[in-house]
C-alpha cells in the first residue's frame, strides 16, 4: 500500500516547460478519488486535490493515501502530501509530507527558492543538506498535476526534473499511442504515459510505472499501475469532483484477471 502511494507519486516529476497560460481546471480546482489495490485486493484509497490559494496566483495541491480497514490490521498507512505551485513559472515553492510511522506522524518539509535555485530540506524539524534545484522544478505531488498541462500526444516525449528526498533527478516522460480502456461508464480513449529516470533513480530498480490518462483537455489519470517484482499495484479512478461539472462517480466493481471497472460514471 505504502509502496503504491510512493510509486504513484514519486515517479512523476517536475516539468521544464512553464505554462504561459495555466489551464482553467488547475485554477478552478478538482478532487479525484482513487481505489488502491494490490494483487487485485482492495487496499485503500488515494485522493488528489487542487485549489487556488485565495488572493494569490498560486495553487494548493494535496493528496492523501489511506489503507483500508483490512490492510490496517497488518500495516496502517496514512500519508499526506501538500504543495504550493506557481503555475506561472511551472515550479513548486513549498512542499510537505506527513507519514504515519510506528503510530506517530513524521514530517518532511522542503522550501524552494526560485531566485537562488535551491531547496532547503527539513526532516523531523532538523534541517538537512540543501539541494541545488534551479526552476522550473516540481516535487512529486505537483508533478502529477503539472504533467496533465503538457501537450500530451501519441509519440511525444518530455524531459523533466524531479526533487525527491535528498536528490534531484532527470526524468523522461514518453507518451504511447492512443488506446481504449473499458470503464464503468463505457469504453474511453486513453493515452499511456510512462516516466523513466535517465540516470538511476527508483524506476530502474523498482519496476515500471504506467499511467492511462484520458485523451481529452484534462488528461485525467484513469488508472496508474506499477509492475513490481511481486505483483502489480494499481490506483483506479473512482470519482471526480469539479466546481463546473456534476459529480462523476464509478459504480463498477473490480473484475478478475486485473480487468477493473475503473472509469467514472455520471449519476
Amino acid at each position: 500500500m505504502r509502496t503504491l502511494a510512493a510509486t504513484a507519486l514519486l515517479t512523476l516529476a517536475g516539468s521544464g516547460i512553464p505554462a504561459a497560460d495555466p489551464p482553467a481546471w488547475l485554477l478552478e480546482g478538482e478532487r479525484l478519488t482513487y481505489e488502491l489495490s494490490y494483487l487485485r485486493l482492495k487496499s485503500g484509497t488515494l485522493t488528489l486535490e487542487a485549489s487556488q490559494v485565495p488572493g494569490e496566483p498560486t495553487v494548493r495541491l494535496a493528496s492523501r493515501a489511506v489503507s483500508s480497514p483490512f490492510v490496517s490490521r497488518f500495516a496502517r498507512v496514512d500519508e499526506q502530501l501538500e504543495s504550493i505551485l506557481d503555475p506561472r513559472l511551472g515550479t513548486v515553492l513549498w512542499s510537505r509530507r506527513q507519514t504515519l510511522d510506528d503510530g506517530e506522524y513524521r514530517e518532511e518539509l522542503v522550501l524552494f527558492d526560485p531566485e537562488q535555485g535551491t531547496a532547503r530540506r527539513f526532516k523531523g524539524g532538523t534541517e538537512r543538506q540543501a539541494l541545488a534545484a534551479p526552476p522550473p522544478v516540481l516535487d512529486t505531488l505537483a508533478s502529477i498535476f503539472w504533467l496533465r498541462t503538457l501537450p500530451l500526444t501519441a509519440g511525444s516525449e518530455f524531459r523533466l526534473t524531479v526533487q525527491s528526498g535528498g536528490r534531484v533527478y532527470p526524468l523522461v516522460v514518453s507518451v504511447g499511442g492512443a488506446t481504449r480502456l473499458r470503464t464503468a461508464s463505457g469504453v474511453q480513449r486513453v493515452l499511456p504515459v510512462v516516466p523513466r529516470y535517465r540516470e538511476g533513480g527508483m524506476l530502474r530498480q523498482k519496476g515500471t510505472l504506467r499511467l492511462l490518462v484520458a485523451d481529452d483537455p484534462w488528461h485525467t489519470p484513469l488508472r496508474i499501475t506499477s509492475e513490481l517484482t511481486f505483483g502489480s499495484l494499481t490506483a483506479t479512478l473512482h470519482s471526480v469532483e469539479r466546481p463546473w461539472s456534476p459529480v462523476v462517480e464509478s459504480t463498477g466493481s473490480s473484475e478478475r484477471h486485473g480487468r477493473e471497472s475503473d472509469g467514472p460514471q455520471t449519476r
